[in-house]
């Protein structure tokens, strides 16, 4: 079970024919929501933000790039973190479904 506190988010992919009713392909992230109280505070895609898809006509392909933050808490609970920015290229394969590419991809 995970603590209200932790940054846990999923990035996923999803699918709709009509632009209304969608359904959930698979997870294309998951950040581990890693702090240093509950974890080792080191992972770099601990907590992932802003996801922003742009399909790329030239290459056939999507591109997701988010924001990843690495969490580092002092003894008064103060957030310092950095936020590396990671990219997957994304494309179409022939059942459908979706493959990943890049930094952080699976």
């Amino acid at each position: 079970m995970r603590d209200a506190g932790d940054a846990y988010v999923n990035l996923d992919d999803w699918k709709s024919a009509d632009g209304q009713d969608w359904t959930r392909v698979r997870p294309l992230f998951e950040s581990s929501g890693d702090r240093e109280s509950s974890g080792t505070g080191e992972d770099p895609r601990a907590s992932l933000w802003s996801p922003m898809p742009v399909y790329d006509d030239a290459i056939d392909r999507w591109t997701l790039t988010y924001v990843a933050y690495t969490p580092f808490f002092t003894a008064f609970r103060d957030y310092f973190g950095f936020a590396p920015v990671g990219r997957a290229t994304l494309r179409r394969v022939e059942d459908g479904a979706t493959a990943a590419r890049g930094a952080g991809a699976r």
